[in-house]
């Protein structure tokens, strides 16, 4: 670049030639690549997952895509790197005019532009080559000027510009991350497919010779992008499916309410529905799964803001904090709900089932957090928001006394490593049974929530992509012995707990085969209904709405045994 502006005075004809042609090598194959990439994605990505698509286009067009937002870019990503480059042509003629006025000769080797310093790499080896003789090494120069070489480098410009593409789409359309032979194979794909367009295109675009032609290829492949992304972004707005159900309904509309009874709303919303749930067209299945698994998402982001910045104040030292939610019941215990995010998911359905035994239902629940203090690889990770929750806990347990404690949390927090000393050594076992008899001390009976099902996918994005690709949805499940065998360490803990007065609430059996009807190998964890197809989870691991409602059973069994239960406790604590 340093030598083609030097090479003559930098004039208006000089500055014209030099943006010509890099108007001409490079603006012609970018735009049919994002043209080529728009199509691919309108073909192969489900609308719903490649909304920001027209936006991400009007940014790489304008060759500005490193001033978007990076947190929104898709499959443009790449290209901000271009956009500095495109930029940075905008200035250069200027910046080289005054380097040569200001005579500042080997100074500009070592002169910083912000983000575009790399662009004075070649600059400035330019200038070196005025001062210092570089030997010529034909055994060296060979590596660079075999044909082999100079073909690759011919091709580099348009491997850049489809790699990241067609790494994307094919990651979205096999769902998985590439291993160290699979990402050969995509790298491999992704070179076949840059030779395909340079023979198709980037060739035949260098070609030509008048530089009105290559304007008007231009505006051409930009007015037909241009007409795609509209016409997708008129018809993800005027009406995303025709559905027979009302998306405006609760939960399902898009705002979000303070009741603590938003996701039971789901089985009003079903009840008053004026259809069957097993007759939804796919149309229907693949808008109500996209839809309620982002409205679930939203609402327990939500409630773990809320808890972070308004309602749930846990300042141990000053002895200060905040219920997030009190129900009143018809029976005369106090209870109490404490545990993260998966806690503070089943609120309602808990309120709901335990009604006629508790006067009065606290909850103090706190997303990502831990109710207890363990000593375990990788606890550093509890600080920030969660660093006084479990004192807090402790707290308002001994000055609420509640009759009825319930737990729940998800065992991974702690992580899956394996036991390194003999069970009854371990210390997270002893550190929560040390926890659990604490609470022992305060309440009658104390609910603890078994490890619950964590798929692979996040079912409530998988499923519908899977469905719209008319892919097989079976592998979504998990495996029962998966299940069983990913949190081994959890299930050793659980069975050598010592808690006179817990009570261990299993919620794998609301998904998972019972081994009634199905051998060992057969039995699977279902991650959605097999015959409607809807979610029962919106990621790996909290349920959707429709999920939740999975749980009523089995929080109805605990409430109707809870007499049964204290009986039975007062009998062991009368025999030790």
């Amino acid at each position: 670049m340093g030598q083609i502006l030097t090479r003559k005075p930098i004039t208006f004809e000089a500055v014209g030639q030099f943006y010509s042609r890099r108007i001409h090598r490079i603006v012609p194959t970018c735009l049919f690549v994002i043209l080529a990439t728009v199509i691919a994605t309108n073909s192969l990505v489900m609308q719903t997952d490649s909304e920001g698509l027209p936006a991400d286009t009007l940014w790489a067009l304008t060759f500005a895509t490193n001033l978007q937002d990076p947190a929104s870019i898709g499959v443009f990503m790449h290209l901000w790197s271009l956009g500095v480059e495109m930029q940075f042509y905008l200035i250069i003629p200027g910046l080289i005019w005054l380097l040569t006025k200001a005579e500042i000769g080997q100074a500009a080797h070592s002169m910083v532009f912000s983000r575009i310093w790399q662009f004075f790499a070649g600059i400035s080896a330019h200038y070196v080559t005025e001062y210092f003789k570089i030997k010529e090494r034909r055994n060296y120069s060979f590596l660079l000027t075999n044909r082999f070489a100079v073909e690759l480098g011919d091709l580099s410009y348009v491997w850049y510009l489809v790699h990241f593409p067609m790494i994307l789409i094919i990651r979205y359309r096999y769902s998985t991350a590439f291993s160290a032979p699979e990402g050969l194979i995509a790298f491999s794909a992704s070179l076949v497919l840059a030779y395909m367009v340079n023979l198709l295109a980037d060739w035949h675009f260098r070609q030509i010779r008048q530089f009105k032609t290559v304007l008007f290829t231009i505006s051409l492949l930009f007015a037909c992008t241009l007409s795609m992304i509209l016409h997708r972004y008129w018809a993800a707005h005027s009406n995303e499916y025709t559905l027979r159900w009302d998306l405006t309904q609760r939960p399902f509309q898009g705002e979000l309410v303070n009741d603590s009874s938003y996701g039971y709303k789901f089985n009003l919303v079903v009840k008053e529905g004026t259809f069957n749930l097993n007759k939804l067209t796919t149309e229907e299945v693949i808008a109500i799964n996209k839809k309620m698994s982002e409205n679930t998402a939203r609402y327990i982001k939500y409630t773990a803001a809320r808890s972070y910045l308004k309602e749930l104040n846990y300042s141990a030292e000053n002895n200060q904090w905040d219920y997030q939610a009190i129900f009143q019941g018809t029976g005369e215990l106090s209870m109490l709900l404490i545990g993260d995010s998966h806690a503070g998911q089943i609120t309602a359905e808990l309120a709901n089932s335990f009604s006629s035994k508790y006067k009065t239902l606290k909850t103090y629940t706190d997303a990502d957090c831990l109710p207890f203090e363990i000593n375990y690889y990788g606890h550093d990770r509890y600080t920030g928001n969660c660093i006084n929750y479990s004192s807090a806990v402790n707290k308002a347990i001994f000055k609420m006394k509640p009759d009825i404690i319930f737990v729940n949390f998800r065992w991974s927090s702690m992580g899956r490593p394996p036991l390194h000393s003999l069970i009854e050594n371990d210390s997270v076992l002893k550190d929560i049974e040390v926890w659990l008899n604490k609470l022992s001390q305060a309440a009658k009976v104390v609910y603890l929530g078994a490890p619950s099902v964590e798929f692979y996918d996040s079912v409530g994005y998988e499923l519908p992509k899977r469905m719209w690709m008319n892919s097989p949805l079976d592998s979504i499940n998990l495996k029962y012995k998966d299940f069983i065998d990913r949190e081994s360490v959890h299930w050793a803990r659980m069975k050598k707990l010592r808690c006179l007065k817990c009570v261990f609430v299993g919620w794998s059996k609301a998904f998972c085969d019972s081994e009634e009807y199905k051998g060992e190998d057969e039995r699977a964890c279902q991650a959605y209904n097999p015959t409607n197809k809807l979610a029962y989870f919106f990621d790996t691991q909290h349920c959707s709405y429709y999920g939740i409602t999975k749980f009523i059973p089995i929080l109805d069994q605990l409430a109707r045994n809870m007499d049964d239960d204290l009986k039975r406790i007062q009998k062991l604590i009368n025999l030790f």
